[in-house]
């Protein structure tokens, strides 16, 4: 399933890389906690920390908003949205392997943030969502394992309201 490709220096000795079409095939199959604890796992690396540090900024969160989370995975993300949006906000996610749903709804519920984050199973080529739904979208680690990324773009940017971000 996972190939190491030399992790950098500054990546635990514990991170393996996995390739996209490894992690397309197994990401339903029995492979899930491997998969789940690759995204706990990167999320700790100083590169991706930044790279979130920086998204964060770059959305622009506001108490009160709306914001879709793509490809939520495990959630390792949702509590810092949840925290962007406070307690007046609201997070969707979706994922499309149920075991990702799970572990997600787990993790909010954990955080302490399962009144204003839901996560359901979802498909990101035809998002459950009405047009200009939301302030913001987000997505992470997900555009690369999929066959068609322009079309789940279009379609994140058809369900944000106003210039999108």
């Amino acid at each position: 399933m996972s190939q190491d490709h030399g992790a950098a220096s500054s990546a635990s000795p514990n991170v393996r890389y996995v390739r996209s079409a490894d992690w397309h095939a197994t990401a339903e199959g029995e492979h899930i906690s491997a998969l789940a604890g690759y995204l706990d796992e990167v999320a700790t690396l100083p590169l991706m920390r930044r790279v979130t540090e920086q998204k964060l900024v770059s959305l622009r969160l506001e108490p009160g908003q709306r914001v879709l989370d793509v490809g939520c995975g495990n959630g390792v993300f949702l509590p810092l949205l949840a925290a962007g949006v406070g307690s007046s906000g609201q997070v969707d996610a979706i994922d499309h392997a149920a075991p990702f749903v799970t572990a997600a709804q787990e993790r909010v519920k954990t955080a302490g943030f399962a009144d204003r984050v839901t996560v359901q199973a979802g498909n990101a080529y035809q998002l459950p969502f009405a047009d200009g739904t939301f302030d913001a979208a987000h997505c992470e680690r997900v555009l690369m394992h999929l066959d068609d990324p322009t079309a789940v773009l279009r379609e994140m940017r058809r369900v944000v309201r106003g210039v999108g971000r």
